[in-house]
Parts: C-alpha cells; sequence; structure tokens
C-alpha cells in the first residue's frame, strides 16, 4: 500500500473514530436510537429505569404491558433499563398474589427504585383458641402497650432507632430519624423529606409493619384493617382486606395489632385472632 493510500486511510479511521466517539458517550450516558431519519439526520431519546425491588421469586415484571424481565429464587428483584422518559405502568405479578401496578415516572440518566406492597389473593383469618398460645400472645400485647407513648398530638406507636409512628384520629405520622434513611420515595432531587402522613376516612386504632416491611402498614381502623403502602409516587395504594363484619363484630373499636415471630394478630376485647397474608398456593 503507498505511502499516500496510507494517510488516507489513517484520515478515515481517525473522522470514524471521533464520530462514533460522541454517539458511544450517548449511549453511556442514557441516551438510545429511536429513529434514524437519515444519515444526517439522528433522532436520540434520552432513557432512564425501574428497579422493581424486592418481589419474591416468580414474580413477573410488565412495562406498559409488555414483559420485561422475571425474578428467580436467588434474584427477587428485576432492572427495566432503556425506558423513555414519561410515566410507564409497572406491573408485578405473582403466583398466589394479587397483580400490583401503578404509574411510576421515569426520569433520565436514572434508575428509579419501587418496592411494591403483594397482597395475597385471599386474605383469611383464624381465631386462636389454645390456651398456651393466648397467653403468649397476650404478654406480646402488654409488651407493645407499655411502649406506647401518649402525647398532646396522639400516641407513638412504634418507636426505635431509625422511625417513629405517630397515631392521631385518623392519620399516620411516620418519621425517619436521619434524612439519610429516608427511602428513594420521599426524595425529589437533592431534598428529602423526614415526615409523610397517611389520612384515612375511619379513626386509626392501631397499625404493625406488613411482613416486617418498612414500604407497608396493617393498618385496624374501626370498621376495616388495611394494608397501606407508603409510597405516594402515581398515587398511593390502600387495600381494605377486612371488614369488621366479617369477623361478626359491629366494629374494630378497643382493637389492638401485635406482629410476633413475623405473623400479625388482631385482638378485640379478650379475643385473638391471626391475620394470614401468605398465599393459598404458589
Amino acid at each position: 500500500m503507498s505511502k499516500k493510500r496510507r494517510m488516507i486511510m489513517l484520515v478515515i479511521l481517525i473522522l470514524i473514530f471521533f464520530s462514533a466517539g460522541p454517539v458511544l458517550l450517548l449511549f453511556a450516558s442514557g441516551y438510545s436510537f429511536k429513529d434514524v431519519v437519515s444519515l444526517t439526520k439522528i433522532s436520540i431519546l434520552r432513557t432512564g429505569g425501574v428497579y422493581v425491588a424486592s418481589i419474591g421469586s416468580n414474580s413477573s415484571i410488565f412495562v406498559d404491558n409488555k414483559p420485561s424481565g422475571d425474578s428467580s429464587f436467588l434474584d427477587r428483584s428485576v432492572l427495566a433499563q432503556g425506558l423513555s422518559i414519561k410515566q410507564h405502568l409497572i406491573k408485578v405479578e405473582r403466583p398466589g398474589f394479587r397483580a400490583w401496578e401503578k404509574k411510576v415516572t421515569v426520569s433520565p440518566n436514572k434508575v428509579t427504585e419501587v418496592r411494591p406492597v403483594l397482597i395475597p389473593e385471599k386474605v383469611l383469618f383464624m381465631r386462636i383458641r389454645d390456651g398456651a398460645t393466648i397467653e403468649t400472645l397476650s404478654k406480646a400485647f402488654l409488651k407493645k402497650k407499655d411502649l406506647i407513648i401518649a402525647t398532646s398530638t396522639g400516641r407513638t406507636i412504634i418507636d426505635d432507632s431509625k422511625i417513629s409512628i405517630l397515631l392521631s384520629k385518623d392519620t399516620i405520622k411516620i418519621t425517619w430519624k436521619n434524612v439519610e434513611d429516608t427511602p428513594q420515595y420521599m426524595c425529589s432531587l437533592n431534598n428529602c423529606e423526614k415526615t409523610l402522613e397517611i389520612s384515612l376516612e375511619e379513626p386509626i386504632l392501631d397499625v404493625e409493619w406488613y411482613k416486617d416491611d418498612t414500604d407497608g402498614l396493617v393498618a385496624v381502623g374501626r370498621n376495616h384493617i388495611f394494608i397501606l403502602e407508603l409510597d405516594a409516587r402515581g398515587g398511593r395504594i390502600i387495600t381494605p382486606v377486612f371488614a369488621s363484619g366479617d369477623f361478626k363484630l359491629e366494629n374494630f373499636d378497643n382493637s389492638s395489632l401485635v406482629s410476633y415471630k413475623g405473623e400479625i394478630y388482631l385482638k378485640k376485647s379478650s379475643a385473638l385472632y391471626k391475620l394470614n397474608f401468605e398465599p393459598l398456593s404458589v
């Protein structure tokens, strides 16, 4: 090959490198080709992702009703990438559970994390009649009662090193004690809120974490038992799972909840019930 031809080839390679370099940088920065109109006109769209976390094994994720991945026994979360910058309908389906869906806003060059609160298709309860079990649970209820702090604004039901939950009439107030511990849904840009409030249309008597999950609560109101999602993005999901009539009760007045060994129990007067939040089949 002549020297002149080698120089021409070198110039062409340099031009290709500098032409492709910006495109490669765009891909690395979260861009994707949307449409190639011509050799000189390329439509490029910035993208982001959604990380669907802690959804157990054998869950299927759909983005705008299109399959976008499945969780497994080893990896119980799914990352959907290359999503356009807009609201997307994220749906989770898992055998034995109700389908969960919510509209999630995707931001450029950012992975938005969501933690769906999955609820079994059927939730049941069972009255506890075994004397030894009743005695053990009664001690758990008394221990929780001793830890409740009454203030002029309500009752602090849960208070640990990271979080406190205050009940006031029909409102639940949740406060993270360190702003660095607040979940992603409490933050916008570089600012994170430490407190959120959830209001219901009936007085709230007691709350417990749903399945030891700090993204969902079980709340007993005067007439219903709810599962509440803390994340308000896309609309907070509040699901009534029991009515007082299911227990043949006029209401849940003077009722309380306790979490014991990963299970949720309800106490109404002298009666104790186990609330079953496990799917009947998986």
